[in-house]
């Protein structure tokens, strides 16, 4: 069995973090969102989701290799099957993608490649 890498996870509160720096093959995502689902937080008005853009490069720029978005009290798992990254992992939170002045705070993403 081929091990990896893991980014731990990455908080979005944090705000935008380097994965890695180098060729790598990326394996999987798995992205969080805790934020609490509520009337003001509901799907319909964007508050409360959680928008994550993964980069192959060192920065928020170059090749996008997914764009997630996860709505509040929920999850999410992507399969990537070592697709080939050039530069680097670079991972992006957008915290109010809907412009509705919402924000997942709560929300992250763990990044497994090698």
């Amino acid at each position: 069995m081929v091990s990896c890498r893991t980014s731990g996870a990455l908080f979005s509160a944090a705000g935008n973090q380097l994965v890695y720096s180098g060729r790598c093959k990326l394996m999987s995502v798995h992205l969080f969102n805790q934020t609490e689902a509520h009337a003001t937080n509901s799907p319909g008005n964007g508050a409360g989701v959680l928008a994550v853009t993964l980069y192959d490069n060192t920065a928020a720029s170059g090749t996008v290799l997914g764009k997630f978005m996860v709505n509040a009290c929920s999850s999410l798992e992507m399969d990537f099957h070592g697709a080939q990254c050039h530069n680097g992992l670079f991972v992006a939170f957008d915290t109010d993608p809907h412009g509705s002045g919402g924000s997942a705070s709560l929300g992250g993403i763990t990044v497994n490649f090698h």
